[in-house]
């Protein structure tokens, strides 16, 4: 399903309004972004291609063992198997996420998920808030995972350790085929972490960042 499907119009508003409620009750400003996929990952599709490559030859290789075939040269035995199961593998990689992610480690998304955490810090301008009080929410839909960031006006009263408990939950979410239900739930948690923590709404509070949902297709 495509993210505009994920997330309909009355599942964006309900994000906003979710996000509306924590910026009233704190100072934080909150940004959450939801991406299709972190990262394209063409090393997968590759993997895939060499594997289908190895597994065509064995395959015909034993065919050959078993089945007695005339007609055709040496030479299209050789090469064709290779060239037939790495394109096949080439092909369902790049068209099939669940076959992708069986080439990926989780080492390498979830690398891939913090560097596009960090660059959607600096393009949403997450840092732009007068006290430092922004924060991201990255959901990576392709990945499962989930990264949030505070600057460091929240950073430095609120451990990156305590997010994660939050972003393990929205992660579940999309496991379980909830992802806007779960962000929602989210981003209430990161209100109650927030007022826990001390930071609450300053006289002369200012919405800084818009309150709308991001999203980024692949």
């Amino acid at each position: 399903m495509r993210l505009a499907e994920l997330f309909d119009a009355q599942s964006q508003q309900e994000v906003a309004k979710a996000v509306q409620a924590v910026e009233k009750e704190s100072a934080a400003e909150v940004v959450p972004v939801v991406v299709e996929a972190a990262g394209r990952y063409p090393q997968a599709s590759w993997r895939a291609a060499t594997l289908g490559a190895l597994g065509g030859a064995v395959l015909v290789s034993l065919l050959v063992r078993l089945v007695e075939v005339w007609g055709l040269p040496l030479e299209f035995w050789i090469l064709a198997p290779p060239f037939v199961g790495g394109a096949l593998g080439l092909l369902l990689a790049h068209a099939l996420p669940a076959v992708t992610r069986l080439f990926i480690t989780q080492e390498e998304m979830s690398m891939q998920v913090r560097e596009r955490a960090e660059h959607a810090f600096l393009t949403e301008e997450v840092f732009a808030t007068q006290g430092r009080t922004g924060m991201l929410i990255l959901v990576a839909l392709f990945e499962r995972q989930v990264v949030v960031l505070g600057d460091r006006g929240i950073a430095s009263r609120i451990p990156q350790e305590r997010w994660q408990g939050i972003a393990k939950g929205i992660a579940q979410g999309i496991r379980q085929g909830q992802p806007a239900q779960a962000l929602v739930a989210g981003i209430q948690q990161c209100g109650q972490l927030l007022a826990e923590a001390g930071i609450t709404v300053e006289p002369g509070d200012t919405n800084e960042l818009p309150d709308r949902l991001r999203l980024e297709e692949r």
